[in-house]
């Protein structure tokens, strides 16, 4: 995977639209990203009408930076659950991709 791009509101996606995409046959493949120097991973995830894509799971209160998580349990979790039968790739170390600037 070569460098990520920032993460703004058009390339981002939140957990229930995410997994309403899984649901429908959409997502494709979701990559974990660890973060370098730092605890936590983050989500990318690439659908179907737009495969090259990365999307990134955000969160409702910051959709220009990526959902960090880190618990890896809660991920695994979630994982599990909202995203089984879907291919994951995961990447060690990572950098941040940088927040869009307004």
């Amino acid at each position: 995977m070569s460098t990520l791009p920032s993460c703004t509101t058009k390339n981002s996606i939140l957990d229930a639209d995410l997994i309403r995409q899984a649901k429908e046959g959409a997502l494709i493949k979701l990559v974990v990203v660890s973060l370098s120097g730092e605890k936590g991973t983050y989500v990318v995830a690439y659908l179907r009408n737009e495969p090259q894509r990365p999307i990134y799971l955000a969160t409702r209160r910051n959709r220009k930076e990526p959902k960090v998580f880190v618990d890896q349990t809660r991920l695994i979790n979630n994982l599990a659950n909202d995203f089984a039968g879907i291919p994951v790739q995961i990447l060690l170390p990572h950098e941040t991709p940088p927040a869009q600037q307004i």
